[in-house]
């Protein structure tokens, strides 16, 4: 009889006992879920981001430290060259460069090519130099029928070449003036208008108007530059070298030593066969002579690109005056 009463008694402790073990092992199955849940949920947006983008995202390696310092004049005229310069600061690894320009209508820009030749870069399209080159000579062209300046906004971006990735960029604001915009404008010395007198011309024809082929080669040469009383006379000639016809519409430039400096741009010119010629006077002012200043006249044929030229070398031609 007091065997069975003991067994009776352990009974109890033993259900209270594995009762306590239960309910703690429940609250660690249930704290060990929430925790789960917890990071699944934490975990599902970088989850779903790369199976939403196909691969993981690169780490961004530019360099605060890195950037591109840009040296360009503020405004420049419809067909003159001009160089756009920069400098990379900061930064590590092999780069090349490119340039662009924002959309501007009617504008274009014309850039050397390895060969040694212009070509027209169409804009927001990157234009690469190789990644010794930090210095460019550029020209901005606009209609010879244009009247009104234009801004737009050149970029240099430095492309490291391991993984082609830009790191680093720069712009600058230019402003382009049209070539004829340039006005006679009034000396500050005299108060005076300094004015051209315009030009004479003698189209002299070489009579090859057939058998042509390849491009046109247009030349300016200085003949002579004379003081006449109190202006000067300066003779030049402009002649087609090349194997092709120069179609009608090109035009030239004239930079003369006036204070302040006036460029004259000529109307469209008549078309050349190869051989022709044509002979120009242009007359001006006499310009007042200065220790400091650039007395020089300087000729520029087709300074708007508009002819297929075979050498863009020989199309300015200069004198002291």
């Amino acid at each position: 009889m007091s065997h069975d009463t003991h067994g009776h008694s352990a009974s109890p402790v033993r259900d209270a006992l594995l009762r306590a073990i239960s309910i703690i092992g429940l609250i660690a199955i249930l704290v060990l879920g929430a925790w789960g849940i917890i990071q699944i949920v934490m975990g599902l947006p970088s989850f779903f981001e790369r199976f939403s983008s196909g691969t993981t995202p690169p780490p961004t390696t530019t360099s605060s430290s890195e950037q591109i310092i840009i040296t360009a004049p503020s405004i420049v005229t419809s067909g003159q060259p001009f160089t756009l310069a920069w400098q990379r600061k900061g930064g590590s690894g092999t780069v090349s460069y490119s340039f662009s320009y924002a959309c501007v209508e009617g504008l274009s820009f014309a850039a050397p090519t390895p060969a040694g030749k212009y070509t027209q870069v169409p804009c927001n399209t990157p234009f690469n130099y190789t990644n010794a080159t930090q210095t460019v000579d550029l020209i901005a062209l606009l209609p010879t029928t244009a009247t009104k300046q234009v801004q737009t906004a050149l970029t240099v971006k430095a492309i490291r070449l391991s993984d082609n990735t830009a790191t680093a960029s720069a712009s600058s604001t230019l402003t382009i003036l049209p070539a004829k915009s340039a006005q006679p404008a009034a000396s500050a010395n005299t108060g005076t208008t300094h004015t051209s007198s315009g030009t004479s011309s003698r189209y002299t024809p070489s009579g090859r108007t057939t058998n042509l082929y390849g491009n046109p080669d247009l030349v300016a040469r200085i003949i002579s530059a004379r003081p006449v009383g109190d202006r000067y006379s300066v003779q030049f000639e402009i002649s087609n070298v090349g194997t092709n016809v120069t179609p009608y519409g090109w035009e030239f430039t004239a930079n003369l030593p006036l204070t302040p400096a006036y460029t004259y741009a000529s109307h469209p010119q008549q078309k050349l066969y190869p051989g022709d010629k044509i002979v120009y006077t242009l007359g001006f002012d006499a310009p007042t002579y200065n220790y400091y200043y650039n007395n020089t006249f300087s000729i520029t044929a087709d300074p708007q690109y508009l002819t297929n030229d075979a050498n863009r070398s020989n199309n300015t031609a200069s004198v002291s005056i």
